[in-house]
């Protein structure tokens, strides 16, 4: 039976272990994850170890900060073997193993001729990897993404409603309170944090018109930086829904498609178009979660 190790590695020097026959492992924070990480070494989710019929797999479910595979980021790659997991100082060692009479024998670790079973369990598993592939592409599949994605700020360039320097620096206050909060709640409403943009754009102009060059330039900075973030965190669950839908992972292609729409709530567009259809084709045929995040 298919089982996998894990030795957990702390900054302060503990080391834990978990021997798991489960299919799917979660590593993060959560009380309901397999290998639980202290408050604030990891999200609740960071990453997911599962079992795939082409071997086992890793997936970054968390950037914050971003989790390394043998010290390379990763979003998703193959567990080929033992490596290591490092999220910040957090080391996780990994170990896929096969479990016998005989005891424990490391997958992809033998030496000399080699572990027969091993790639008897390999060759199995593609071949079933290439029946459901084959048995899916007879299947009505859904309409493809569209390639052109809705902008997620205007092209137009910020303006200040005010034209004297007074009203303009009060402007600029409120504009920078207002991105400020938006910004806070942008990890839960990331509408919010799409306007927090726009909001320390319009700030930096009223600052330029109230002759506040150096606030102005670090409010375009916070600007740049807060569009940044935004624009890869709507990437990332583009590649999320992406993967939920091709492993027909239902119930998490619903939540990324109400992640997706939240970012983009009045644009329109084939991109926003065929989201919510397909969030609305899984809330008929899936059932509805009801919420987003």
């Amino acid at each position: 039976m298919d089982v996998i190790k894990f030795h957990v590695r702390h900054p302060d020097g503990r080391v834990d272990h978990l021997v798991t026959e489960s299919a799917r492992v979660l590593i993060g924070t959560g009380s309901h994850c397999e290998v639980r990480l202290p408050v604030g070494a990891a999200r609740v989710e960071h990453v997911a170890i599962q079992s795939t019929p082409a071997g086992w797999r890793a997936v970054a479910r968390s950037f914050d900060p971003i989790p390394k595979l043998d010290g390379v980021d990763f979003n998703e790659a193959p567990v080929l073997g033992d490596c290591v997991i490092t999220i910040d100082q957090t080391r996780v060692e990994v170990s896929p193993s096969l479990g016998g009479a005989a005891g424990d024998v490391t997958v992809l670790k033998q030496k000399g001729k080699g572990n027969v079973r091993v790639f008897l369990y390999l060759g199995l598993g593609l071949c079933a990897w290439l029946a459901m592939y084959s048995a899916k592409a007879h299947q009505k599949t859904a309409a493809a993404e569209p390639k052109e994605l809705p902008a997620l700020w205007s092209s137009d360039a910020a303006k200040c409603s005010q034209n004297s320097a007074e009203p303009a620096l009060a402007t600029a206050s409120a504009h920078l309170e207002q991105a400020l909060a938006k910004e806070e709640r942008s990890p839960f409403h990331p509408e919010d944090g799409v306007e927090a943009v726009t909001l320390y754009e319009n700030a930096s102009a009223c600052l330029r018109v109230a002759g506040r060059d150096a606030e102005s330039n670090q409010a375009s900075a916070d600007a740049q930086r807060l569009r940044a973030d935004m624009t890869d965190r709507f990437r990332v669950h583009r590649l999320r829904l992406q993967r939920a839908l091709a492993v027909e992972e239902w119930d998490l292609a619903q939540h990324e498609s109400a992640v997706l729409l939240s970012f983009v709530p009045s644009a329109s567009g084939p991109y926003v178009a065929w989201l919510s259809n397909t969030r609305r084709r899984l809330q008929l045929r899936h059932g509805s979660k009801g919420d987003k995040k």
